[in-house]
């Protein structure tokens, strides 16, 4: 199968929708098909291939209001001119980028994947909301498959009824395979579970930063609040978490593999305070390592969580505090079992194979739109 994957800024995957990227499209590969991602030409740099798959760089627009419109429009013109008779299926991720996308729906099989309602999150202005909720209708009739990552969403995505697919599934993200022997690198100057840990990609409001540390603020521990991730387009949160307490604070900045790996398992506690998510790799990465889980109580995190680790109020730092204090103190349930259920649903290889039925399934449904 010629399967063309756009939505994402690109590969290697660091966080998100491009760390699903990287990982589906490797094991398509692997299985004989012949994948082509378009993304960013910034994000690929010098790179024609990955991991097999044929990489397209786009031409995009940096400006934060224009970055993934422009970059929309500019993919659905490359694979009509270009590319039109080259694939079989055409796999977009996440709903922004289906806003100008109608016309590949005519033209080509269309698989479309849902990552989130981004409108929900503060810090999205108004007129990026507008155009997020505009591209989440369009999401739901450019696909003649449309799946989502988070279960809440898709029971949203199906109450509305509007789907042209019919339904919206459910096809989680996936666990990465990780040593639970990982060391912890010496160069950061962490102790093992001597630390607690908050790691995002880009260190914005809805990540929830300034909750856990008015919540450190409140807890009595010597221990220091390690802190993985980088600034995002909000430049004013960031000097305001950069400036708290900055003695408590050790900022580690981006990390990648085992390097970030080691961090994560040998952390005491890792705190998860998002006010929104859909379905996190952070959370599914802590929980791979098996190590100890505060995080904020959304139903998309319980979804993930179980009986795992210790939920706190959304957005309340002193339910956190409370949470922190219980963790501390040896009470976090942390049953292997549980977690193992978890490492089973969340599996690369089951999931690649629930894509490529909705490959299929797209295939079949685009008939009437093809002449076929």
């Amino acid at each position: 199968m010629r399967i063309a994957i756009l939505g994402s800024k690109g590969v290697p995957g660091r966080h998100g929708v491009e760390v699903v990227v990287d990982n589906i499209a490797s094991r398509l590969v692997t299985q004989g098909h012949d994948v082509s991602i378009f993304g960013y030409s910034t994000y690929f740099g010098k790179m024609q291939e990955y991991k097999g798959c044929k990489l397209v760089p786009i031409e995009g627009n940096s400006n934060k209001f224009l970055e993934m419109p422009t970059h929309a429009i500019k993919t659905r013109k490359v694979i009509l001119s270009e590319y039109q008779d080259k694939f079989d299926v055409v796999h977009i991720h996440s709903t922004d980028p289906c806003l100008f996308l109608k016309a590949v729906k005519k033209k080509v099989p269309v698989v479309a994947t849902s990552h989130g309602r981004a409108y929900l999150r503060n810090e999205v202005d108004p007129i990026r909301k507008l155009l997020s909720k505009t591209a989440e209708k369009a999401f739901l009739k450019a696909g003649h498959a449309s799946t989502g990552v988070s279960p809440v969403d898709v029971d949203y995505y199906n109450s509305l009824g509007i789907a042209s697919a019919g339904r919206v599934k459910y096809i989680p993200n996936g666990l990465p395979s990780i040593p639970m022997d990982i060391p912890l690198p010496e160069s950061l100057g962490l102790t093992s579970g001597k630390y607690i840990l908050f790691s995002a990609g880009r260190i914005i409001p809805s990540k929830g930063l300034h909750v856990l540390q008015e919540a450190m603020a409140k807890t009595e521990t010597d221990l220091p609040l390690a802190i993985v991730g980088g600034k995002g387009f909000d430049e004013d949160y960031y000097k305001q978490v950069k400036n708290t307490f900055p003695n408590r604070c050790k900022w580690l900045g981006f990390l990648r593999d085992n390097e970030l790996y080691g961090v994560y398992k040998h952390a005491k506690i890792a705190v998860f305070p998002s006010l929104y998510e859909a379905q996190s790799m952070t959370l599914l990465e802590f929980l791979a390592l098996g190590v100890n889980i505060v995080y904020s109580d959304l139903p998309e995190n319980q979804a993930i969580t179980g009986s795992i680790g210790l939920p706190f109020k959304s957005a309340n730092p002193d339910s956190l505090h409370q949470a922190l204090m219980h963790a501390l103190n040896g009470d976090c349930p942390n049953d292997s079992t549980a977690r193992n259920r978890i490492v089973q649903h969340h599996n690369w290889e089951k999931i690649t194979e629930q894509y490529i039925e909705a490959y299929n399934q797209a295939i079949l449904l685009s008939r009437k739109y093809l002449n076929y």
